[in-house]
């Protein structure tokens, strides 16, 4: 489930924006994601990622989110769409294997 749901406080400046997932390690609860702007890369934690349905994404995945400033830059508040297909293969590969 995406999250469709959430309601952004219009208080809130955001920002939407489609990225590669440049990493995403589970253990550690975190990854980042590179804006297709070229901007600087964006915070995206586990618990966003928990939201939208995925406990990981392999490296190359194209993502569509919803970013905020955050205090050390942007971060992901909320995933609107996900796309596997364009992970690299050999994250694929090791993603089926879990």
């Amino acid at each position: 489930m995406l999250s469709e749901n959430l309601a952004i406080p219009k208080s809130i400046e955001s920002t939407r924006i489609r990225g590669t997932v440049k990493w995403f390690n589970a253990v550690r609860g975190y990854g980042f994601v590179s804006p297709e702007d070229g901007s600087s890369d964006v915070f995206l934690h586990t618990t966003v990622l928990g939201q939208a349905g995925y406990e990981q994404l392999p490296p190359g995945s194209t993502i569509e989110c919803v970013a905020v400033k955050g205090a050390k830059g942007m971060q992901c508040l909320a995933i609107e769409s996900v796309d596997t297909s364009t992970a690299t293969e050999e994250a694929a590969i090791l993603a089926e294997g879990d």
